[in-house]
């Protein structure tokens, strides 16, 4: 009887910590755009200060961290990791919705409650860096391939 092998997708460590490093410049640049668009409309540095540009590079290389990591175990782990990479993803974007969503009625102590439309700029700033971690690791690994 012959034996089935399958062929799925697999990259090395040095290949996904590779586009890690890209994703996260992107990101941080990606959200670093939105930040300086947004704020002289939302002022986002006057009504909510721990949202700074050094905050939000901190938060984007932290971010592709973990989306790096996990990668790399559904890449050792599952048969298809891009995909799956991408489901987990989506999931882990809609749950660090609930910081920006929450913070209006639940402020950090000692800040005030950020505006309105602060926490439209955090959700918009959320979904920038999904796209741009996400995407950049997808692309630079479907190359690989």
């Amino acid at each position: 009887m012959a034996s089935i092998t399958q062929n799925r997708p697999s990259f090395s460590v040095q290949q996904v910590v590779s586009a890690g490093a890209i994703a996260a410049v992107v990101a941080a640049i990606a959200n670093l755009i939105v930040y300086f668009l947004a704020d002289p409309i939302a002022k986002i540095s006057t009504d909510f200060p721990v949202a700074n540009p050094i905050s939000v590079i901190m938060s984007c290389v932290f971010g592709t961290i973990g989306a790096t990591i996990v990668l790399m175990l559904l890449n050792r782990f599952t048969q298809n990791p891009l995909r799956n990479f991408q489901i987990v993803s989506v999931v882990a974007l809609l749950l660090s919705l609930g910081g920006p969503l929450n913070a209006g009625s639940m402020p950090m102590p000692g800040m005030p409650a950020p505006t309105s439309s602060v926490i439209v700029v955090l959700v918009i700033m959320h979904v920038v860096a999904a796209a741009a971690i996400v995407g950049t690791l997808t692309f630079r690994l479907q190359k690989t391939q």
